[in-house]
Formats: structure tokens, C-alpha cells, sequence
């Protein structure tokens, strides 16, 4: 779990996240937050399918999505995951 790395007593010590769903457009704002010019990232192996939650890639298999759930717990609730 990401939070093992990004948390110290349960808190997030992150300054700026850049999230993958998100790249260009957190991208152009760390750009912007470090003064330094933006830039259209390249991309590759663009998925057709969106999700709105998590969850959703887990539809034909609970168990697995309880898995997923149970052990990434704090990293979708830290992270927003499980929001729609």
C-alpha cells in the first residue's frame, strides 16, 4: 500500500500528488506550482474503458474486489477511491 510510504502516524505527508487518471492535468499544475514550462506528456495503451470508482474493475469477481479492498484499505479511503 502506497500509504506506507506517504503517511506518518496516519497522516498524509504528501505536498502534491500526481495521479495517474489525472496525468496531464496534474502534470501541467506541479509544472505550474515549480515555475517551469508545461509539456504535453506522450501516451500509449489508452484504455476505452472509464471507471468511475474502483471498484468497477472488480464487477464479475467479489471476491477479488475484497481482496483489493481489504488489503489497499487505507490507500482508497486516503486516496479517494472509493468515491464516485
Amino acid at each position: 500500500p502506497m500509504c506506507n510510504y506517504y503517511c506518518f502516524d496516519g497522516k498524509n505527508m504528501l505536498d502534491f500528488e500526481i495521479r495517474y487518471e489525472n496525468l496531464q492535468g496534474d502534470f501541467d499544475k506541479f509544472c505550474e506550482l515549480i515555475n517551469v514550462p508545461q509539456e504535453d506528456l506522450p501516451f500509449a495503451n489508452v484504455s476505452s474503458k472509464k471507471v468511475k470508482n474502483y471498484d468497477e474493475y472488480y464487477e464479475e469477481c467479489v471476491k477479488c474486489r475484497d481482496l483489493v479492498s481489504n488489503k489497499y484499505r487505507d490507500d482508497i479511503t486516503m486516496f479517494g477511491y472509493g468515491q464516485t
